[in-house]
């Protein structure tokens, strides 16, 4: 019979193998601090931040005069378009001034009608008086010629006195020396008659232009502009976001009537504390969010102040005592839905803190 005794294998007792790595905790405890280290470097910077928010651009709608607002055409949250009427003003002293001007302007084509009318009745009538003196004129010389004829044929029989003859001779040449001169008078006349009909036509071309809605004279067209100016529109699209006044108020030149958030492309303005030493520069891509919640969207570096701001004191937590930093504007990479003056938070790339915890340079 053997002596030899079988040795069982015992089985492994869990206790024994969680006593060995508490054991060896230490070296755990070290790696999960540096693993929660790493972690909060990656994740735990997010808590400073820039705040900012998104830029409200607004287009205020007002008179170009003094004068009582008697209309207004839309309400708060209305989306108009450019050139769209919000208000108008009075007009009726513009209107009473452009009807005066009118009625100045058809008087004046009265009076000139009318001069036109005199001035070529007395042409005409010159005319007409120079025609029958040339022709009496005429018949009269014709007359005097037989006469001076008969009388030289009678001279040479004495008959006739050389005194007489002498006398009818000068008739004579004064009837052919004044229908020379009627001749010249009439030519002048009818030139005369021929600018004038020029100068009419001119005129009346003129004044017929004047009603028609395509041509207005300039102190005319200076109170239609005026007229028109008194008619508050929009500039630019955009929705109602405020109406100042309310009709019936006497409104002076240029008092905002209606403000317009006008339709633009968001962006994010941002103030980056003094304090903060942050490698930030134009063209870098930060991440933003709503300081409501939401998901977080990614903005592009488009304007960097070049020198540090100064806010007034009262931003300041410590009394007397300015905030001082450098002024973001920051515009989506992609298309998001902003709303105007909403507040927003902007963080620093984790590849950014890295550089600037290893030493990188500060752009």
């Amino acid at each position: 019979m053997s002596t030899h005794k079988p040795v069982l294998r015992a089985p492994r007792h869990p206790r024994i193998w969680w006593s060995r790595i508490i054991w060896r905790w230490p070296v755990l405890v070290w790696l999960g601090i540096a693993f929660f280290a790493w972690w909060l470097f990656q994740h735990g910077g997010d808590f400073i931040r820039i705040n900012g928010m998104v830029e409200v651009t607004t287009e205020s709608a007002a008179p170009l005069e003094t004068g009582r607002l008697i209309k207004i055409y839309v309400i708060p949250g209305q989306q108009v378009s450019s050139g769209q009427v919000l208000a108008q003003m009075d007009t009726s002293l513009v209107d009473e001034e452009i009807a005066v001007l009118e009625q100045e302007i058809r008087q004046d084509r009265a009076d000139d009608e009318r001069q036109f009318i005199i001035a070529e009745q007395r042409i005409r009538s010159e005319l007409r008086e120079y025609t029958l003196e040339e022709s009496e004129s005429t018949k009269e010389l014709v007359v005097y010629k037989q006469e001076l004829e008969r009388l030289e044929d009678l001279i040479d029989s004495g008959f006739v006195d050389a005194r007489d003859l002498g006398e009818m001779r000068v008739r004579v040449a004064s009837l052919e020396s004044n229908i020379s001169l009627y001749s010249d008078y009439m030519k002048n006349l009818h030139n005369e008659l021929d600018k004038m009909a020029a100068n009419r036509a001119e005129i009346i071309s003129y004044y017929e232009a004047l009603e028609r809605e395509d041509y207005v004279p300039s102190q005319l067209n200076l109170l239609h502009r005026r007229r028109d100016d008194l008619t508050i529109r929009a500039q630019q699209a955009g929705v109602i976001s405020r109406i100042r006044r309310e009709p019936g108020e006497v409104l002076q030149e240029g008092e905002r009537v209606v403000d317009i958030l006008t339709d633009r492309p968001p962006r994010v303005l941002a103030f980056m504390n003094e304090s903060d030493i942050r490698p930030v520069k134009v063209g870098d891509i930060l991440d933003a969010q709503s300081t409501v919640g939401g998901p977080r969207f990614k903005v592009r570096v488009q304007a960097l102040s070049p020198n540090f701001i100064a806010l007034e004191d009262r931003a300041s937590p410590i009394p007397d005592r300015l905030v001082r930093g450098r002024r973001l504007e920051l515009v989506p990479v992609e298309e998001v839905k902003l709303t105007p003056g909403s507040s927003m938070v902007v963080f620093l790339p984790a590849e950014t803190r890295i550089k600037s915890f290893w030493g990188g340079d500060d752009q």
